[in-house]
């Protein structure tokens, strides 16, 4: 899956000139994987919870 450039870090031209674009995306991706899993497993044990 590749991201559009639209939703680039603020960072991203700087690593774009040491690293390459991939880097940068990829870096990007894994932040928001960790950013979400955390989200979805508050979500679910908000969910789970027993009124």
């Amino acid at each position: 899956m590749s991201l559009p450039r639209a939703i680039a870090t603020p960072d991203a031209s700087l690593a774009n000139k040491d690293l390459g674009e991939t880097s940068a995306r990829f870096a990007y991706s894994r932040r928001l994987c960790r950013w979400h899993r955390a989200r979805t497993k508050a979500l679910t044990q908000n969910a789970n919870r027993p009124r």
